[in-house]
């Protein structure tokens, strides 16, 4: 019986055997996923944390304006891992994908006047299918990353007349 729970305040791992708490880190942990039996990445206020949780030091990969391949911006809103094993985290800023073997990030965000690019900076959720990343903005519509084109498509009551708002 153990625990992990993310709330405004940080990071818990709860033993629900022996009710024991620890608080793994202070930031907003806003989203959970999981990365194998003992890891798993928390998607904060202030960057992407990789925990262990048997001991091992947690990894931290934030934005650093000085790094133009570091996270778009560290307050991230949703994380996904792709088939090949990327992770994609939603942000304030946009769109970062994060390749393990790279151990880069590649970057999408919003260009005024660029169609190809995301249709807002702020993104909230995140899905794939097998040719697409599709990305949930917020109050513009959803777009659809077509991955081998590397190019945006986008949903919306102004792109695509006759889309349903409910």
């Amino acid at each position: 019986g153990q625990l992990l729970m993310g709330a405004l305040d940080g990071l818990y791992f709860i033993d629900k055997l022996d009710g024991t708490v620890e608080k793994l880190h202070p930031n907003t942990t806003l989203f959970l996923l999981p990365d194998g039996p003992h890891r798993f990445w928390a998607a904060t206020g202030a960057g992407l944390y990789r925990h262990y949780l048997h001991g091992v030091a947690s990894d931290r990969l934030a934005h650093d304006p000085d790094i133009p391949r570091s996270l778009i911006d560290n307050h991230i809103n949703t994380l996904f891992r792709d088939a090949s094993g990327c992770l994609w985290a939603g942000t304030r800023q946009g769109v970062s994908k994060w390749s393990p073997a790279k151990h880069k990030f590649m970057q999408f965000g919003h260009l005024t006047g660029k169609e190809n690019s995301l249709s807002s900076h702020r993104v909230n959720a995140l899905a794939a299918d097998s040719s697409s990343v599709w990305i949930g903005t917020d109050g513009t519509g959803i777009d659809r990353y077509v991955l081998s084109e590397r190019r945006c498509v986008h949903f919306s009551q102004s792109h695509t007349p006759g889309l349903p708002v409910r």
